[in-house]
């Protein structure tokens, strides 16, 4: 059996414990954490192979459980015929978040986000504009855009294709998680440059200010930001060199040729034991 790790689930629940207030909450979500630390070393030991999304997770998982069935990483692909290079007007001064809104680390950032940052944003740009895009947004979100009209929350859409078109900048304003960020590179591929987190970005071979700006403090998201939105150079050269690197390394066809390298090897291994 060869395990796919999509995340790596005690490290979500561990930074969920660490950004968590209250004694209460604390100590459900250590308990969770070392409930899932225990499940998920107990899982990976009896798969036959073991693989990742990054070779960074791969790193937490050998040094956290002492794993010698690891294969390697599969890295998040993108389809580059469905997402492809706009060269469309974006909106001036809007930022588009994309994400499952039923997901608790998307919910933790897009609150931190329209807590700490958004405010510092407006003070330089009173017209900026902020669309969250995903699936399922309940009452935490929702609040967002009833005290604030300059914020807008669309619910399950059909195609994610428009609004990241038509979005000037994307935040991904992570501070829990796992695993990598398919939308970063779906963002990528269509050449909407993205201020995120180190947390929000980790896993991917992404370099700051080549290809996407990491920020992990609300004033110098709010900074990096701003810098986008006043230069169209830069958000071009972050748009062309995202794009570059998601054709080059992350489409599909390479991804698929990787994964079925580590199932043919998962089998091998299997015959001769």
């Amino acid at each position: 059996m060869l395990l796919f790790q999509h995340n790596v689930e005690s490290l979500i629940w561990q930074r969920h414990f660490e950004t968590a207030q209250g004694a209460v909450k604390r100590f459900y979500l250590r308990d969770q954490w070392q409930r899932t630390v225990r499940q998920e070393s107990l899982y990976c030991s009896l798969a036959d192979k073991v693989c990742t999304v990054s070779e960074e997770d791969a790193r937490m998982l050998r040094d956290q459980f002492k794993l010698d069935n690891l294969v390697g990483a599969v890295p998040t692909g993108v389809n580059l015929d469905f997402f492809q290079f706009s060269t469309m007007p974006r909106t001036s001064h809007s930022l588009v978040f994309l994400g499952s809104m039923d997901w608790m680390p998307n919910i933790d950032g897009c609150r931190w986000f329209a807590d700490e940052i958004w405010s510092l944003v407006k003070q330089k740009f009173p017209d900026a504009t902020l669309t969250i895009v995903g699936r399922k947004p309940g009452p935490k979100i929702q609040e967002l855009a009833a005290r604030d009209a300059s914020i807008r929350v669309t619910g399950t859409v059909d195609d994610v294709r428009p609004h990241l078109a038509a979005g000037e900048v994307m935040v991904v304003p992570l501070r829990v998680g796992g695993g990598t960020r398919i939308k970063i590179f779906e963002a990528m591929a269509t050449g909407i440059p993205c201020v995120s987190t180190r947390i929000g970005a980790e896993g991917l071979p992404v370099n700051h200010g080549e290809h996407i700006a990491l920020a992990d403090t609300p004033a110098d998201f709010a900074r990096e930001i701003s810098s986008l939105f006043e230069s169209a150079d830069r958000r071009r050269a972050f748009g062309q060199n995202a794009r570059d690197l998601v054709e080059k390394n992350f489409g599909w066809a390479s991804i698929n040729a990787v994964f079925e390298r580590y199932c043919h090897a998962t089998v091998a291994a299997k015959r001769r034991s």
